[in-house]
């Protein structure tokens, strides 16, 4: 009788794959409250962020090619923006007495110097100001301020020729500033010495100000596909919604999606069409096909405008 004998090894342990992990550090305007931390997962995947005042904001500084500044009269908007929101604020300072103050709409007057020691990221509009009053006040009021300063080329022109200390970083010069409107937004250009269109002032809304810069290419690819349950959630919501769409109206967009159609940043209502079935190209197919539960959402109008990352 044969015998075979041998003898057994184990069988080899399944491979797995190291997970990788990495924790993204969020601006310090970001909100961190754990009741939005889904709601700031989806916006980060679109370059967005939830900030701590409740605005939805460019989540990189450096996207909007331009430093953006928003002029304020109201005491509680400088307070908030300090810390909790994108950009700059811009305040417009008058003379009274011997002193220069902010005269807010909501608040008593702020001196200079009050100012000075509790914003450090605040800007001071100085254009108001006579260049003859401006230029004898300058060493005593404005020569030492790290704070950047707005002047009028006149006076620019007044301060240079009186031999004047300033830092140039610090003066910003609104000769040759143009105005640009899109839609119902408007913005100003503003030079720094040496610098073309060094900030972008604004009196609307940062995020379409920046938008408008950019032509929306600041704004990742929507992650979601268009059914009728995503818009429900404004965490799909903003996951779904194009890239020239207005992300601070949600509830305004969750009513004209409902109708196949969404508010842009420039303020119009523009008309949804299926990227599914427009064949614009191989990148939009695993988005129409992965979740496509809603056999409907084929026949949505549904796209992405917005230069590159909208097409």
């Amino acid at each position: 009788m044969l015998v075979l004998a041998g003898c057994s090894s184990p069988p080899p342990i399944p491979y797995e794959a190291p997970t990788l992990s990495f924790t993204l550090n969020l601006p310090d305007y970001a909100d961190e409250s754990v009741k939005n931390s889904e709601l700031q997962d989806a916006l980060v995947q679109r370059g967005l962020v939830l900030d701590r005042l409740g605005r939805i904001v460019p989540l990189d500084e450096g996207s909007c090619r331009y430093p953006i500044a928003t002029r304020t009269a109201l005491l509680k908007d400088l307070k908030q923006h300090q810390f909790s929101s994108f950009g700059y604020t811009l305040v417009s300072l008058k003379k009274q007495g011997d002193d220069y103050f902010f005269f807010p709409n909501d608040s008593r007057s702020q001196t200079l110097e009050s100012l000075t020691l509790s914003f450090d990221s605040v800007l001071f509009d100085l254009t108001s100001i006579d260049k003859g009053t401006l230029v004898r006040d300058w060493t005593t009021h404005f020569a030492y301020l790290d704070q950047t300063l707005l002047v009028t080329g006149e006076q620019h022109k007044l301060l240079k020729k009186k031999h004047l200390s300033f830092a140039p970083r610090n003066i910003l010069i609104v000769t040759g500033q143009r105005a640009s409107t899109v839609g119902e937004l408007s913005m100003q250009f503003v030079d720094a010495i040496d610098t073309t269109r060094f900030l972008v002032l604004t009196h609307g809304d940062v995020l379409r100000s920046c938008q408008a810069l950019t032509q929306g290419t600041m704004i990742s690819t929507p992650t979601e596909p268009y059914s009728r349950e995503s818009i429900k959630s404004q965490v799909k919501l903003v996951s779904l919604l194009p890239a020239d769409a207005d992300f601070n109206q949600l509830k305004q967009q969750q009513s004209l999606l409902s109708t196949g159609r969404y508010l842009t940043y420039r303020g119009d209502i523009a008309t949804l069409i299926d990227r599914c079935s427009a064949g614009q190209g191989q990148s939009n197919q695993a988005l129409c096909h992965s979740k496509a539960d809603d056999s409907s959402a084929r026949k949505k109008k549904v796209i992405v405008f917005g230069g590159k990352h909208g097409a």
